[in-house]
C-alpha cells in the first residue's frame, strides 16, 4: 500500500496543497510569506494543519497563533501566542530590547515611556536569531481576528524579512486581506470544490448518502468542504437538511448544526465546552475545569470527544473548527437580561487570572498604560496601518455573549 503525503486527504485543493509546501520548502532558503482567504468552511484551517505537520517532519520550528474573538481587543494577545516557544531565547537580545518585549507581554514593570519602534525590533531579532538555529515556519489562522497591536507589528517584521530561512502563512476569513498590514502579502484563495472533487469529498465520508439525499447534500453545500461532510452528518443522524433556499446562509447554517450537537451531549459536558468556548486556545483543562466547578476529571469531556466536537491534547482543549467555539455560545441557555448565560462572569474571571510560574495574558490596552501610549492616534502621520478600524471587527455593542468575547457570537467573523 503505498504511503500518503501531505495533504493528501484534501479532495480538490491538490493545487493548493502544493502551494503551501512550495513556501516551506522555498522558506528554508530565503523568507517567504502568504496570505489564506476563502469563507467559512472552505478549508484554510486544514491546509495550515498540513504545512504544521510538513514543517514539523521537515525539522522547522513551528510558531503558531489562532485569532480569538474574545483577544481581539487585547493588546499583543496574537504576538503572545506566537512568540510564547521563543521566550527563552529573549534572555539573549540586547537588554533594551528585552526589556521592552517583556514590559509588552506584562513580564516586567513599565519604567519608561512606550517605544513601538523598539518592540518592533526586538521581534524582528528574535525571530532572525531564532531562524540561524533552524527554519522558522509562522502560521497565524482567523488573522481577521488578531489584536490591532499585534497586526501592526507583524507588518512591521514581514515587510524586512529577506534571506532569512522563515516561512509566514497567514488564513483569514473573506476574499479580500483583512487589514492593511497583511495587504501586501501573495494571495491565495479559496474558491468552492468543483462539482467532480465536492462529490468526491462525500463518497469518502462514512456511510455516504446515495440518491435524492446525496444530491440534496451536494445543492446545498455548493462546493463548501465543511458544509459537505456536516450535511452528511446530519443524514446519518435523521437530522432533516431544510431547504437549499433557506433565509439563513450557509455558514450560520453549519454553525447552528454544530450546536445542536452540543445540545444533545450531557449537561455537564455541554458547561466544560462553554467554558472552553470562553477560554483562548492558550488555557489549560485545569483552568478551565476550575472556572466550572468541576472536579478534575477528564471523562467529563468523552462525549465531545466522541462526537468529534472537540479534542484533547495534553492539557489543552480544541475545537474541531472555529464554527464549533460559536456554535457553543448559540446553543447555551439564555438568561433574563444580557448574558448568555449565568456561568458567563466567574468562567471569563476565573479564566483570565494568569497563572503562577506562566507567561501572563497580555492586559487590555483599556487597562495598561503602557498599552494606550503604544496606539497612534488615527490621524497621526506616524501610523503603520491607518486609521480605519480593520475589516472583518463588528462595531457593535457586546450584548448577549459573556463579557469577554466583543461581538455577538451568533455571527461568526471569519
Amino acid at each position: 500500500m503505498s504511503r500518503q503525503g501531505p495533504g493528501d486527504g484534501l479532495a480538490g485543493r491538490e493545487s493548493e496543497v502544493g502551494r503551501i509546501l512550495d513556501a516551506i520548502e522555498q522558506g528554508r532558503g530565503t523568507s517567504r510569506a502568504l496570505l489564506v482567504t476563502g469563507e467559512a468552511g472552505s478549508g484554510k484551517t486544514s491546509l495550515l494543519e498540513v504545512a504544521a505537520e510538513h514543517a514539523r517532519v521537515t525539522g522547522a520550528h513551528v510558531l503558531r497563533a489562532q485569532g480569538f474573538d474574545g483577544e481581539s481587543e487585547q493588546s499583543f494577545a496574537a504576538l503572545h501566542q506566537l512568540l510564547l516557544p521563543l521566550v527563552p531565547g529573549a534572555a539573549d537580545l540586547p537588554g533594551h530590547l528585552r526589556e521592552v518585549l517583556e514590559t509588552a507581554f506584562g513580564l516586567a514593570p513599565i519604567t519608561r515611556p512606550a517605544e513601538p519602534m523598539l518592540l518592533r525590533v526586538a521581534v524582528l531579532t528574535l525571530l532572525v536569531e531564532a531562524s540561524r538555529r533552524r527554519p522558522v515556519v509562522m502560521l497565524g489562522d482567523d488573522v481577521q481576528l488578531f489584536d490591532r497591536d499585534s497586526l501592526d507589528v507583524l507588518g512591521f517584521v514581514l515587510r524586512r524579512f529577506a534571506d532569512e530561512p522563515v516561512t509566514v502563512l497567514l488564513a483569514a476569513r473573506g476574499l479580500t486581506p483583512p487589514d492593511p498590514a497583511v495587504a501586501h502579502l501573495p494571495l491565495l484563495t479559496l474558491g468552492p470544490l468543483t462539482v467532480q472533487a465536492a462529490a468526491r469529498l462525500l463518497d469518502a465520508q462514512p456511510d455516504s448518502p446515495t440518491g435524492r439525499a446525496r444530491r440534496e447534500v451536494l445543492d446545498q453545500a455548493e462546493g463548501n468542504p465543511l458544509a459537505i461532510i456536516e450535511l452528511c452528518r446530519a443524514v446519518r443522524s435523521g437530522s432533516p437538511l431544510g431547504q437549499a433556499d433557506g433565509a439563513l446562509p450557509r455558514t450560520r447554517r453549519i454553525q447552528e448544526m454544530f450546536a445542536a450537537q452540543l445540545r444533545a451531549l450531557p449537561t455537564t459536558t455541554q458547561r466544560m465546552v462553554l467554558y472552553a468556548a470562553a477560554s483562548s486556545d492558550q488555557e489549560d483543562l485545569q483552568t478551565i475545569m476550575s472556572a466550572a466547578g468541576v472536579d478534575a476529571d477528564l471523562s467529563v469531556w468523552a462525549p465531545a470527544e466522541d462526537a468529534g466536537l472537540i479534542t484533547i491534547a495534553g492539557r489543552q482543549v480544541g475545537f474541531r473548527h472555529p464554527l464549533v467555539r460559536a456554535g457553543a455560545y448559540q446553543g447555551a441557555p439564555r438568561t433574563s437580561g444580557s448574558g448568555r448565560t449565568s456561568t458567563s462572569r466567574p468562567c471569563t474571571r476565573t479564566i483570565r487570572r494568569a497563572k503562577p510560574g506562566t507567561w501572563p495574558r497580555p492586559a487590555s490596552a483599556r487597562t495598561n498604560p503602557w498599552r494606550r501610549r503604544w496606539r497612534t492616534p488615527p490621524n497621526s502621520s506616524n501610523s503603520v496601518a491607518g486609521s480605519t478600524r480593520p475589516h472583518g471587527r463588528s462595531n457593535d455593542p457586546p450584548s448577549a455573549v459573556p463579557p469577554r468575547r466583543t461581538g455577538h457570537a451568533d455571527t461568526p467573523r471569519h
